[in-house]
This record gives C-alpha cells, sequence and structure tokens, in this order.
C-alpha cells in the first residue's frame, strides 16, 4: 500500500475531503441556527437614527481604500421589554483607487 504523502493526488483528495466536510459541518449548524430562529419572538421596531461612516487608509501599492459602513441606531420593545441597540459593520461597502500607472 501506498503512503499518503508518496501520491500527491491522494493527498489532495484527502484535503479537499476533509474542507468539504468541515463547510458541511458549518452548514448544518448554520441550518439549524436559522431554523430555530422561527421560534423567536416578533417585534416592530422603530429605526431612531441612521448614518454611513466612510474610513479612508492607505493601501500597500500606494493606492488608497475607502470603505463605507452603515450605522444604524434602532428601537425595539419584546415581550414588554424595551431596548435599543446600534449597529455597524453588518455591511461594508468598499472601494479601492489605485495610484495612476506611470506612462514610460
Amino acid at each position: 500500500m501506498e503512503s499518503i504523502t508518496a501520491n500527491p493526488k491522494l493527498l489532495v483528495a484527502l484535503l479537499f475531503s476533509f474542507i468539504g466536510f468541515i463547510l458541511s459541518i458549518i452548514g448544518i449548524l448554520n441550518y439549524r441556527k436559522a431554523k430555530n430562529s422561527i421560534c423567536w419572538p416578533t417585534a416592530i421596531g422603530t429605526i431612531l437614527t441612521s448614518d454611513v461612516k466612510k474610513e479612508t487608509s492607505s493601501s500597500s501599492n500606494n493606492g488608497t481604500v475607502t470603505t463605507y459602513k452603515p450605522e444604524i441606531c434602532y428601537s425595539y420593545k419584546v415581550e414588554g421589554v424595551e431596548s435599543s441597540q446600534i449597529e455597524s459593520d453588518l455591511y461594508s461597502i468598499i472601494k479601492v483607487a489605485l495610484p495612476p500607472k506611470h506612462l514610460h
């Protein structure tokens, strides 16, 4: 019988099988979480404020990276208990500006 390291194709197949197994487990756990959320109580919420935050930084190739992130403050009441929350970093839109190419 061949050693696993002696056959690179077998090693790659085992690696991809392992990655597929891990991704399947993650998918099953996310499915269970989503299925359980059906039983959560529902609530009507009110958006108190909303804004878009802009962050600009330099990239490694002398360009800039601009990130736009929503910031939403909302309140809601569930089973008589009022709560408010600020959400940010749920979604972000990234714009990358590359430096101009020098013409020769």
